[in-house]
């Protein structure tokens, strides 16, 4: 289960803001099994608390803070899926790829124990500076 969910989570993650509710419950839910799975009791109380707007920032600190070695050690994959989202259409979308990637990079700046290899951090920054550019 948990390498299907690692090549789905950046999709769940980032449409679980959609504004089309049953792409969001399905989000949600996706969320929820996995938190359950990986047996976080961090991540499962944060999202029973969360209503039907979700805060993304906020969902994206409370995985962080939930220093769970499992989602840990998607990050990098999770950054390289990532990518590709900068190129969408979509601004939600685009606005989400930020926020997760510059709060998995953070993280993993941070810490000693878990890096990200360089040539993707300088990836996921070129992207994020293209941005700017729109």
């Amino acid at each position: 289960y948990l390498d299907y969910a690692q090549s789905i989570l950046v999709p769940v993650l980032l449409h679980s803001t959609s504004q089309h509710e049953p792409t969001k419950q399905s989000c949600l839910e996706a969320l929820n099994a996995l938190a359950k799975v990986i047996d976080n009791q961090h991540l499962l109380a944060y999202l029973r608390s969360v209503s039907s707007q979700i805060n993304f920032e906020k969902l994206i600190e409370n995985i962080i803070q939930a220093r769970s070695e499992v989602l840990i050690e998607m990050y990098a994959t999770m950054a390289g899926n990532g990518i590709s989202y900068y190129k969408s259409q979509n601004p939600m979308l685009r606005k989400n790829i930020t926020i997760l990637l510059s709060q998995i990079l953070c993280f993993t700046q941070d810490s000693e124990n878990y890096k990200i290899d360089e040539a993707l951090v300088n990836s996921v920054i070129s992207c994020m500076v293209e941005l700017l550019s729109d």
